[in-house]
This record gives structure tokens, sequence and C-alpha cells, in this order.
């Protein structure tokens, strides 16, 4: 039994944001003026077309009492975890490395102290 704790399954961040806003009761025209963004780019991101980039997650951080990192960490981990399953068949090919041998052998350029 795993007593690692899973993390629900991956979204765009966008969607995040689409929630958290309609919530609030603001429009994606507002937080687009608001934010000085393009009204498109918010409904890019809203609809999971466009990313959230680091100018984007610090603006929003700071207008919805968040942080960027909370913005650039989903964001993050929705490119990693789609990147992941487009590419698993690459992935399972790929076989580990063993220990490297210049990891266990400093070679001659190594100062030791003697």
């Amino acid at each position: 039994m795993s007593t690692t704790p899973q993390l629900p399954p991956v979204q765009h961040p966008g969607l995040v944001l689409k929630e958290g806003i309609d919530a609030y009761g603001i429009s994606q025209y507002r937080l687009g003026k608001d934010l000085h963004i393009a009204h498109s780019t918010i409904t890019g991101i809203c609809t999971g077309r466009q990313n959230i980039t680091v100018t984007i997650a610090l603006k929003l951080g700071k207008y919805l009492g968040t942080t960027a990192e909370y913005w650039i960490n989903l964001q993050r981990r929705y490119d990693l975890e789609t990147q992941r399953d487009r590419i698993a068949h690459e992935l399972d090919a790929i076989e580990p490395a063993e220990a490297l041998e210049c990891a266990e052998d400093p070679g001659p350029y190594h100062e030791s102290g003697t």
C-alpha cells in the first residue's frame, strides 16, 4: 500500500483560473483589463489554448492574492504530465544508465592530498 499522497488529475491551469474568477464574479474581459493583458490572451488561457507565462503568473499572483509560484507550478505540472503522456513510448524505450566509470575514477586531473 502506497503512503504517497496522490495528486488530483492534471488540468490546464487556465481552467483553474476560470473557475476562480467565475467564483469571484470577475469577467475575463475585466481580468485582462485590470492586468493590462489582451482579452484574447486571457480567453486563450481560460480555454487551455495558451499557457501561463512568468509575467502573467506574477500579475495573477498580485491580483488574486496568491503567489506567482502557485500559477507557475500549475503550469509546470500540466506541461510535465501532458508531455510525459505524449512521449510515453519513447520514455519506455530508454534504459537507465549504469553508474558511469568517470564518476568512480577521478582520472588524471583529480588533485589528491598527496
